[in-house]
């Protein structure tokens, strides 16, 4: 079991990008959680391991990125 949200914006934007600036706070993205292609920016975001306190810091990561 696990807990897992698919993520998908309306406008496109480098998910790559994304990935290299939520690192550099701390947050690693991995590219195998990445789609995308020219129809689509998405994203499937696993939280079934995580606590309440660091999944809504990972949110607030990718928030501060502008993306979320």
């Amino acid at each position: 079991g696990g807990l897992a949200i698919w993520l998908e914006w309306n406008t496109p934007f480098s998910l790559l990008k994304l990935a290299k600036e939520c690192l550099q706070k701390d947050l690693f993205i991995p590219k195998n959680i990445l789609y995308q292609n020219k129809k689509t920016t998405a994203m499937r975001i696993g939280f079934g391991h995580l606590t309440t306190e660091e999944m809504e810091k990972s949110l607030a990561v990718m928030r501060s990125c502008g993306v979320v």
